[in-house]
């Protein structure tokens, strides 16, 4: 009998170990005896929580995310007592875990919560581990007023910002009522609502502030958001979250808004809105950075005295990156930050050859120090049909220049001109301003260095092709185009062309040289080169009545002429 106790208490002990520990680490949801088909269900449970939740922006900050009810909590267990919960945060905020504990998750970040619930897992499973996964995000309902489409309340999720919630308020409203007709007459007894309604419209049409909206909490707690700073960077530190209970105010960019006005160097210049503790490299950011031929060793910043009516400048240097923060000026209200471009950064000098060359194109040249002679080498030359005569070169640097007393010719009848003027207007029009003087038959003929002129950015090398024809126009029997002989005449192509016509002024027939311009006096003898021009103009017509008119008033005043001096000699 004695034997039979003993026996009894030494099994008891050793039994009393295992049942404590079975109590301990007992799992918390019942052990499926297929774990291929639990594991599936769990599987598909997450597709589905996943499946509903939008389209992330970027991974969810364990560090700011604020956790509340309708959020999706998963808690996976590994070791011996494997196993996995889906469980959602109450109304209240809290968690239940069965055969844990319930978790008060107010006010808490998903960091936070996780580490709270990690270690309320492993208290009761100590040798489990414990991995705790946000699976399914809240919708929460905010208030978007001010500036907006359609002010109100909008739904969105917790993983959505600020930015979110305007650009829902921001779409367009679908089937809307359209407003009813109204008679004349109504209008007119209605004068004041309807001056009424189209301030109001007119205000609903101005452009929102976007970097002064401000988001308030449920507890009072305003918080700013810049939008801009977001749009333009993609900087998320003023586009806070969302809680349920947020209200957003965005405010009417108006002449009151405060602002600095950024010129120069930068990719988009223009005013933008100014925040309180705003430097200048924040101004600068907002413009979308510098453009490649910024100077970043002297920004100039123009800031007004305390009379608001003179300034003064500031002058800093942020081409040290290493160094910004130190230069980094803090701005003011109104300032001017101007960023000067580098002179000739990058600049490709080239010139552009056209015409009788064996390789026209542009040709990249040293500005100021690359001659005509070296550019036309790198061309690969003349071709046979070259006319060095008709060769000529613009300068393009100059096409912006306007002559003021072209302009002023142009406004004036020809008839109230005087002679000089008329002539000054003709060669201006046919010559142009910015032919630059040059023989190319010298240089390249005659070999005279004088005419191996320096070429400039954007000069413009037009090498001409032979003009075989002569033109003959005016009173001759069959004008046109003759074909041109060397060493010929005026008379030769005048008599291709027919000969002088019955009504032709030959006396007063003119060349007009195709390489020059000129018009000059037409003798039968006069050598014609290629290209030119031979003008024969028509006798005027007389008119006989008009003739005899005159001849009878001259003799009129002649007459009276001799009867005064007569009577003077008396």
């Amino acid at each position: 009998m004695k034997n039979r106790k003993w026996l009894l208490f030494v099994s008891g002990c050793l039994l009393l170990p295992q049942l404590l520990f079975a109590q301990s680490d007992a799992p918390f949801f019942p052990q499926n005896k297929e774990p291929e088909s639990t594991n599936n269900n769990m599987q598909q449970e997450q597709s589905l929580l996943l499946a509903e939740n939008q389209i992330l922006d970027a991974p969810v900050n364990p560090n700011e995310y604020l956790v509340g009810p309708g959020d999706i909590i998963a808690i996976n267990i590994g070791g011996e007592n494997q196993g996995y919960l889906s469980l959602p945060i109450t109304p209240e905020g809290m968690l239940l875990i069965p055969t844990v504990a319930t978790l008060d998750l107010r006010g808490l970040t998903l960091a936070q919560a996780k580490v709270l619930i990690s270690n309320a897992v492993k208290k009761k499973y100590i040798r489990s581990q414990v991995d705790v996964v946000l699976i399914g995000v809240r919708k929460i309902r905010v208030v978007v007023a001010g500036q907006v489409e359609t002010p109100g309340s909008v739904f969105v999720s917790a993983v959505d910002r600020a930015s979110d919630a305007i650009r829902i308020a921001n779409l367009p409203v679908l089937n809307k009522e359209p407003l009813k007709e109204e008679s004349e007459e109504a209008e007119l007894e209605t004068d004041e609502v309807t001056t009424k309604t189209i301030k109001y419209l007119v205000e609903v049409d101005r452009e929102p502030a976007k970097r002064h909206v401000v988001l308030t909490r449920m507890n009072g707690e305003k918080i700013p958001v810049d939008l801009m700073r977001y749009e333009v960077t993609g900087k998320t530190d003023r586009n806070p979250y969302l809680l349920e209970g947020d209200q957003i105010y965005v405010p009417v960019l108006s002449k009151n808004t405060p602002s600095v006005e950024v010129l120069g160097a930068v990719q988009e210049k223009g005013v933008i809105e100014f925040l309180e503790g705003d430097r200048v490299m924040d101004a600068i950011e907002l413009c979308h950075g510098f453009m490649a031929d910024a100077d970043r060793s002297d920004i100039e910043i123009i800031r007004f005295n305390p009379d608001h009516k003179t300034t003064y400048s500031i002058h800093v240097d942020l081409s040290d990156s290493s160094d910004i923060e130190k230069n980094n000026v803090e701005l003011h209200l109104d300032d001017v930050v101007s960023v000067k471009f580098i002179g000739g950064f990058n600049r490709k000098n080239n010139v552009e050859v056209k015409g009788e060359v064996k390789y026209p194109g542009f040709y990249a040249i040293e500005d100021g120090k690359t001659r005509l002679a070296d550019v036309i080498e790198a061309a690969g030359g003349f071709t046979q049909n070259t006319s060095l005569r008709e060769s000529f070169i613009k300068r393009r640097y100059f096409d912006y220049f306007i002559d003021p007393e072209v302009k002023r010719l142009e406004l004036i009848a020809t008839a109230d001109m005087s002679s000089v003027e008329r002539e000054y207007l003709k060669m201006s029009k046919r010559q142009g301003n910015d032919r630059v003087e040059v023989d190319f038959d010298g240089l390249f003929n005659k070999h005279d260095s004088t005419q191996n002129i320096l070429l400039y950015h954007k000069d413009y090398i037009e090498i001409a092709r032979k003009s075989r024809i002569v033109h003959v126009m005016g009173k001759v029997n069959r004008p046109g185009i003759v074909e041109f002989e060397k060493g010929k005449t005026l008379d030769y192509y005048v008599q291709k062309a027919g000969d002088f016509s019955w009504n032709a002024r030959w006396a007063n027939t003119r060349i007009i040289r195709y390489e020059t311009g000129d018009w000059i006096q037409g003798a039968a003898n006069t050598e014609i080169y290629m290209g030119d021009t031979i003008f024969v103009p028509e006798k005027p017509d007389i008119q006989i009545g008009s003739l005899t008119k005159d001849v009878f008033q001259i003799g009129f005043f002649i007459i009276n002429a001799v009867y005064l001096i007569d009577r003077l000699n008396q």
